[in-house]
Protein backbone atom coordinates (compact mmCIF):
# COMPACT_ATOMS: atom_id res chain seq x y z
CA UNK A 1 0.00 0.00 0.00
CA UNK A 2 1.78 3.13 -1.25
CA UNK A 3 0.83 5.17 2.18
CA UNK A 4 1.83 2.08 4.70
CA UNK A 5 3.86 3.20 7.37
CA UNK A 6 6.91 0.43 6.24
CA UNK A 7 6.93 1.09 2.67
CA UNK A 8 6.95 4.50 3.53
CA UNK A 9 9.74 3.97 5.97
CA UNK A 10 11.42 1.69 2.83
CA UNK A 11 11.10 4.58 0.35
CA UNK A 12 12.90 7.06 2.82
CA UNK A 13 15.91 4.15 3.08
CA UNK A 14 16.23 3.95 -0.46
CA UNK A 15 16.27 7.60 -1.14
CA UNK A 16 19.33 7.87 1.34
CA UNK A 17 20.82 5.46 -0.14
CA UNK A 18 20.77 7.38 -3.58
CA UNK A 19 21.83 9.95 -2.19
CA UNK A 20 18.17 11.40 -2.35
CA UNK A 21 18.23 13.91 0.90
CA UNK A 22 15.24 15.78 0.35
CA UNK A 23 12.79 12.95 -0.67
CA UNK A 24 13.72 11.07 2.63
CA UNK A 25 12.86 14.10 4.48
CA UNK A 26 9.80 15.13 2.61
CA UNK A 27 8.32 11.01 3.09
CA UNK A 28 9.39 10.91 6.88
CA UNK A 29 7.72 14.42 7.47
CA UNK A 30 4.44 12.39 5.96
CA UNK A 31 4.63 9.21 8.30
CA UNK A 32 2.47 10.31 12.06
CA UNK A 33 3.37 9.29 15.50
CA UNK A 34 2.13 5.49 14.58
CA UNK A 35 5.04 5.13 12.81
CA UNK A 36 7.21 6.66 15.09
CA UNK A 37 6.89 3.91 17.56
CA UNK A 38 8.75 1.65 14.79
CA UNK A 39 12.54 1.08 14.94
CA UNK A 40 12.94 0.77 11.19
CA UNK A 41 11.65 4.72 11.27
CA UNK A 42 14.42 5.54 14.03
CA UNK A 43 16.96 3.27 12.13
CA UNK A 44 16.04 5.58 9.09
CA UNK A 45 16.12 8.86 11.01
CA UNK A 46 19.37 8.14 12.20
CA UNK A 47 20.71 7.48 9.09
CA UNK A 48 19.33 10.65 7.87
CA UNK A 49 20.51 12.59 11.08
CA UNK A 50 24.28 10.95 9.60
CA UNK A 51 23.84 12.37 6.22
CA UNK A 52 23.29 15.59 7.66
CA UNK A 53 26.13 15.41 9.86
CA UNK A 54 23.93 15.71 12.72
CA UNK A 55 25.59 13.46 15.76
CA UNK A 56 23.13 13.95 18.38
CA UNK A 57 20.33 13.47 16.55
CA UNK A 58 21.77 10.15 14.68
CA UNK A 59 22.25 9.12 18.06
CA UNK A 60 19.24 9.83 19.99
CA UNK A 61 17.45 7.84 16.92
CA UNK A 62 19.60 5.00 17.23
CA UNK A 63 19.18 4.83 21.01
CA UNK A 64 14.98 4.51 20.19
CA UNK A 65 15.57 2.24 17.81
CA UNK A 66 17.64 0.00 20.15
CA UNK A 67 14.68 0.83 22.68
CA UNK A 68 11.92 -0.26 20.36
CA UNK A 69 13.94 -3.66 19.36
CA UNK A 70 16.95 -4.82 21.30
CA UNK A 71 17.39 -7.85 19.19
CA UNK A 72 18.44 -5.42 16.09
CA UNK A 73 22.41 -5.86 16.57
CA UNK A 74 23.40 -3.53 13.91
CA UNK A 75 21.57 -0.76 15.39
CA UNK A 76 23.30 -1.14 18.70
CA UNK A 77 26.44 -1.50 17.25
CA UNK A 78 25.67 1.88 15.51
CA UNK A 79 24.32 3.42 18.88
CA UNK A 80 27.80 2.26 20.41
CA UNK A 81 29.93 4.48 17.90
CA UNK A 82 28.32 6.93 18.94
CA UNK A 83 28.18 6.81 21.71
CA UNK A 84 31.70 6.23 22.18
CA UNK A 85 32.34 9.93 21.17
CA UNK A 86 30.59 10.76 24.47
CA UNK A 87 32.13 12.93 26.88
CA UNK A 88 30.85 10.51 29.42
CA UNK A 89 33.35 7.87 30.73
CA UNK A 90 30.84 6.01 31.81
CA UNK A 91 28.99 5.65 27.85
CA UNK A 92 32.03 5.34 26.73
CA UNK A 93 33.03 2.42 28.60
CA UNK A 94 29.78 0.83 27.74
CA UNK A 95 29.99 1.44 24.47
CA UNK A 96 32.99 -0.09 24.33
CA UNK A 97 32.34 -2.80 26.13
CA UNK A 98 29.78 -3.64 23.37
CA UNK A 99 31.98 -3.45 20.69
CA UNK A 100 34.02 -6.06 22.60
CA UNK A 101 31.00 -7.94 22.55
CA UNK A 102 30.80 -7.92 18.81
CA UNK A 103 34.14 -8.86 18.21
CA UNK A 104 32.55 -12.64 18.93
CA UNK A 105 29.45 -11.86 16.28
CA UNK A 106 30.92 -12.92 12.59
CA UNK A 107 28.80 -10.50 10.99
CA UNK A 108 29.65 -7.91 13.38
CA UNK A 109 33.20 -8.16 14.50
CA UNK A 110 35.01 -6.07 11.47
CA UNK A 111 32.63 -2.54 12.01
CA UNK A 112 32.89 -3.23 15.70
CA UNK A 113 36.72 -3.59 15.42
CA UNK A 114 36.72 -0.17 13.06
CA UNK A 115 35.06 1.86 15.31
CA UNK A 116 37.47 0.79 18.20
CA UNK A 117 40.91 1.40 16.51
CA UNK A 118 38.70 4.58 15.26
CA UNK A 119 37.85 6.00 18.87
CA UNK A 120 41.75 4.58 19.73
CA UNK A 121 42.92 7.26 16.99
CA UNK A 122 40.90 9.65 17.94
CA UNK A 123 41.60 9.14 21.78
CA UNK A 124 45.49 9.97 20.66
CA UNK A 125 46.37 6.52 20.84
CA UNK A 126 48.80 4.93 17.89
CA UNK A 127 48.93 1.71 19.39
CA UNK A 128 46.86 0.06 15.75
CA UNK A 129 48.80 2.45 13.36
CA UNK A 130 51.54 0.10 12.59
CA UNK A 131 49.16 -2.41 11.59
CA UNK A 132 46.71 0.13 9.75
CA UNK A 133 48.15 -1.51 5.99
CA UNK A 134 48.50 -4.93 6.46
CA UNK A 135 45.24 -6.80 4.49
CA UNK A 136 43.45 -9.01 5.81
CA UNK A 137 44.47 -11.78 3.63
CA UNK A 138 47.60 -11.86 5.03
CA UNK A 139 45.87 -14.23 7.70
CA UNK A 140 46.78 -17.81 7.45
CA UNK A 141 44.51 -19.75 5.69
CA UNK A 142 43.38 -22.36 8.23
CA UNK A 143 43.68 -18.96 10.69
CA UNK A 144 41.02 -17.18 8.81
CA UNK A 145 38.83 -20.17 8.14
CA UNK A 146 38.75 -21.89 11.24
CA UNK A 147 35.69 -22.11 13.16
CA UNK A 148 36.88 -20.55 15.98
CA UNK A 149 35.03 -20.18 19.66
CA UNK A 150 36.06 -16.36 19.60
CA UNK A 151 37.26 -13.80 17.03
CA UNK A 152 39.74 -12.27 19.86
CA UNK A 153 41.79 -15.19 19.11
CA UNK A 154 42.15 -13.70 15.55
CA UNK A 155 42.39 -10.16 16.60
CA UNK A 156 45.26 -11.15 19.04
CA UNK A 157 47.17 -12.74 16.64
CA UNK A 158 46.56 -10.33 13.62
CA UNK A 159 47.28 -6.93 15.99
CA UNK A 160 49.72 -8.54 18.75
CA UNK A 161 48.01 -7.51 21.27
CA UNK A 162 44.22 -8.50 23.35
CA UNK A 163 41.25 -5.89 22.80
CA UNK A 164 41.40 -5.23 26.29
CA UNK A 165 44.78 -4.52 26.34
CA UNK A 166 44.27 -1.98 23.94
CA UNK A 167 40.92 -0.05 24.86
CA UNK A 168 43.07 0.45 28.05
CA UNK A 169 45.90 2.10 26.56
CA UNK A 170 43.77 4.79 24.58
CA UNK A 171 41.67 5.18 27.34
CA UNK A 172 38.03 3.64 26.45
CA UNK A 173 38.25 0.70 29.06
CA UNK A 174 37.90 1.24 32.56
Amino acid sequence: APDSAPDMVALARTALQFNRIDTAEAVLAKLGPTAEQSAEYHEVEAQLAVVKKDPAAAERHFAEAVRLDPSRKQNQLNLAVFQLQSNSRETRDQASALLQQFMDDKGLRVPAARALRRACSKAGSSVLDPVISMKWSFIPRDLATASMSSARARFHWLFGFSTTATLESCGTAS
